[in-house]
Parts: structure tokens; sequence; C-alpha cells
């Protein structure tokens, strides 16, 4: 397993989430994801190195991915004027493309 491959597959697809709800105002978004990202590596790599050799379930590592993401405080999304809806859409798409990405890699 690449996990620097998988990394960077989630933060290019993260970046893409953030334009997509913000449009230009993404900058800051993507950075203290990332940040969040990498301070959580640690932890996200062994959930899934166990989730693409088959030792936990989907729904186990997407239920970790999502107890971890919950954590971000998206401190810039709120500055940035988003709403609670807004922002509980983007943690939503940030667990789902951690999930399909390291899905595609057990494949």
């Amino acid at each position: 397993m690449d996990f620097d491959k998988i990394k960077g597959d989630i933060f290019g697809q993260v970046a893409d989430l953030a334009e997509s709800i913000l449009g230009n105002r993404q900058d800051e978004i993507v950075n203290e994801t990332k940040a969040f990202l990498e301070e959580s590596e640690a932890k996200l790599k062994l959930w899934t190195e166990a989730y693409v050799t088959l030792k936990i379930p989907k729904n186990e590592y997407e239920l970790l991915v999502k107890t971890r993401v919950d954590l971000l405080k998206m401190k810039a999304l709120t500055q940035a004027g988003m709403t609670m809806i807004q922002l509980d859409n983007f943690r939503q798409g940030v667990i789902d493309i951690v999930v399909k990405v390291a899905a595609k890699a057990i494949m």
C-alpha cells in the first residue's frame, strides 16, 4: 500500500470539494484540512492499512474516519461564512473521499 499516493489523492479531491462548495475562498479551508489530515496521518495510515488488508470491514473503517473528521474544527470554514449545513456537507464529503480512495487501494 502506497499511503503517500493515497494521501495525495485525498488532498486533490478535498481541494476539488472545497472549490465546489466555496469557490475562490477555498485555499484556507484546503490548508486547514490538509494540516488536520497531516496531524491525523498516523491513525489514518494504521486504519487504512487495516482496511486495505481486509482486517476491518468498510463500515468500521468509515466510523473510525468519521470520528476523526468530526474533530476537524474548521475555523476557516466558519470564518469564510459557511453555514452549518455546508460545514456538515464538507465534513461528510471528506469522509466519503477518504473511504473511496482507500477502497480503490483494495482493488
